[in-house]
């Protein structure tokens, strides 16, 4: 039971609705088990042949038919609904802890993988600590009454039931460990069918476009038959399982006729301990299937939670200080300090002896080749990336040291690859300051901000306004669109550091050009760290940095570079040709 440890506690943090369910479970078995008595009291006056009425055993039966009825709604109330909640309790837990993995460490699972795991898996456990707890507790229970009745009754004959008892406790030891194998065989191959469907669906433009859908469609028709192996391997091992229960009971009732029925001709029980004994059997065999339904549904719930502690076991890379440290004063100021950092399995240094100092207020233009270390060395201020100790430092506290949702209500971020909700457009732009509820009194904040973000123009041709729904991933909107979305995303939650990763690469120029100017604007008393890919984005910057192969080559004004004879003088004249080409 380790491995469900965790998930045990979460379910007995409503101990009291579990306890009163667990508690109305001996009554429930007791009146269960008290009916057959009744039926064979009035067998005993029927054969006994003096006429006796049965209206009382009629009435007793069904009072306690209704009692049992009532007892057994009160019990599954009352345990499943606080399996129920504690699933949503697993899921929460788990849904925070992804969450609090940075995305190098997310990247080890699939998206299809995890949502499997918060789905199935969880499933899985709470079908196995509810309803198969109330089962195993039932079992438990009724086995040892029953057992009592029957050995009071002909202790022969049931100890010949023991034979088939045997039969059947054999054969689940032997079945059990290849379940277990089996059920997380199937968990997995669930895990690779989901993950294929996911990437299918979310990329369906780029198979379109590639004429790749019979492709993608075989590929996912040979993951569902590996699913499909996966699952009727497993149904072979139930079905054996079953098959041993089922027979294990027919030969118990094949014992019952030949030697229970002699008894009864020889006068050795009466006709009503016969029915007693016979029904007493019946109701002992279902504790008994049950008892293999559960061993099958432990086996998947145990790979299941394995599955889920490998989640636990995932320790963040990123994750805030025991004891945060906070500046005397929040201003924005920026330094890298002989940084050099190396990603994880790569064979060089990333970024190679950062030396930077950025005052409050101040803007700083990034620009270098693809892969010089421009979004890597913007990851570190929010810690997206974790730098080396002390060598990032906001207004003088190494961010390592900063509480994480602090330093990241104090950072604001506009990435490269801009991600969109499926949700309408006012909630993708005020994400970062509402909790999913009713935008309400920011509804004028989201105007502003997507003013600035040259959005409204857009805005107000949509049919809905920013109520219009972007679908998944932003799918409606063009790819310009998407980064004004994100940018005014980021100018609504009023970062004091502001970081803009190459956020304007897909808007046209004319757009470009008024951004641009709302950006100065923005920008102003706000320490601003540009990276862009054209030089004439950069222009306003107050001091350009020049990155080459992870290392600061030039430094200086627009005016001071061109000057300078260096990259950023190269791939100025370069650029400033090609306008030139592209106005003929």
């Amino acid at each position: 039971m380790s491995v469900f440890r965790r998930f045990l506690k979460t379910f007995l943090d409503d101990r009291v609705r579990l306890g009163l369910g667990f508690a109305c479970l001996p009554f429930t078995v007791a009146l269960h088990l008290g009916i057959p008595w009744a039926v064979k009291v009035a067998i005993d006056r029927v054969t006994s042949g003096g006429g006796a009425d049965l209206g009382g055993v009629v009435a007793v039966i069904l009072g306690l038919g209704l009692l049992r009825a009532s007892f057994l709604l009160t019990q599954r109330l009352l345990i499943v609904g606080s399996s129920r909640r504690a699933e949503a309790g697993i899921k929460r837990g788990l849904f925070e802890h992804l969450l609090s993995l940075d995305p190098l460490t997310l990247r080890r699972f699939s998206s299809g993988d995890l949502l499997n795991r918060l789905t199935t898996d969880v499933e899985n456990v709470r079908m196995f600590l509810g309803p198969g707890a109330m089962y195993v507790a039932s079992s438990l229970v009724t086995i040892p009454f029953a057992l009592a009745v029957l050995l009071r009754t002909h202790p022969g004959l049931t100890a010949l039931l023991l034979i088939p008892m045997a039969a059947l406790a054999t054969a689940v030891a032997l079945l059990t460990p290849r379940m277990h194998r089996r059920s997380h065989a199937v968990q997995e191959a669930l895990s690779g069918m989901s993950e294929r469907a996911q990437e299918s669906f979310a990329a369906a433009r780029e198979v379109r476009a590639f004429g790749v859908g019979d492709a993608e469609t075989s590929d996912f028709r040979h993951r569902a038959g590996e699913y499909l192996e996966a699952q009727v391997s497993f149904a072979r091992l139930r079905g054996a399982s079953d098959a041993s229960i089922w027979y294990a009971k027919d030969l118990a009732l094949a014992l019952i006729v030949g030697v229970g029925g002699l008894a009864c001709m020889n006068g050795e029980i009466g006709l009503g301990d016969y029915y007693l004994f016979t029904d007493y059997v019946l109701r002992l065999f279902w504790p008994l299937i049950a008892v293999g339904w559960i061993i099958g549904m432990a086996q998947r719930a145990r790979a299941s939670a394995e599955r889920m502690e490998e989640i636990y076991a995932t320790a963040p890379l990123v994750s805030s200080p025991a004891e945060p440290r906070l500046p005397s004063e929040i201003r924005g100021r920026v330094a890298f300090e002989g940084l050099v950092y190396t990603y994880p399995g790569a064979a060089g240094p990333a970024l190679h002896d950062i030396r930077l100092q950025i005052d409050p207020g101040e803007r700083i233009g990034l620009v270098g080749p693809v892969g010089s270390g421009k979004t890597t060395l913007l990851s570190m201020i929010p810690r997206l990336v974790d730098p080396p100790p002390g060598s990032v430092l906001v207004d003088g506290v190494p961010v390592e040291d900063w509480a994480l949702p602090t330093l990241r209500e104090h950072v604001g971020l506009v990435p490269q690859d801009d991600f969109l909700f499926s949700d309408t457009l006012e909630a993708n732009v005020a994400f970062g300051v509402h909790d999913g509820g009713p935008i309400g009194p920011d509804g004028e904040a989201v105007a502003r901000a997507s003013r600035r973000a040259c959005l409204d123009g857009d805005v107000e041709r949509f049919p809905d306004g920013f109520l219009t729904r972007v679908g998944e991933r932003g799918v409606t909107l063009s790819g310009g669109q998407k980064s004004r979305v994100a940018i005014a995303r980021c100018l609504m939650t009023d970062p004091g550091v502001l970081l803009l990763d190459d956020c304007l690469s897909s808007v046209d120029s004319d757009t470009e050009a008024r951004l641009l100017e709302n950006l100065e604007k923005a920008s102003r008393g706000r320490t601003t760290l540009f990276a862009g890919h054209r030089l004439a984005s950069v222009r306003w910057c107050d001091r350009i940095v020049v990155l080459e192969e992870g290392r600061i080559t030039e430094e200086g004004t627009h005016s001071e570079l061109v000057g300078g004879g260096g990259w950023y003088a190269r791939q100025w004249q370069h650029q400033k040709l090609e306008g030139e080409l592209e106005q003929w």
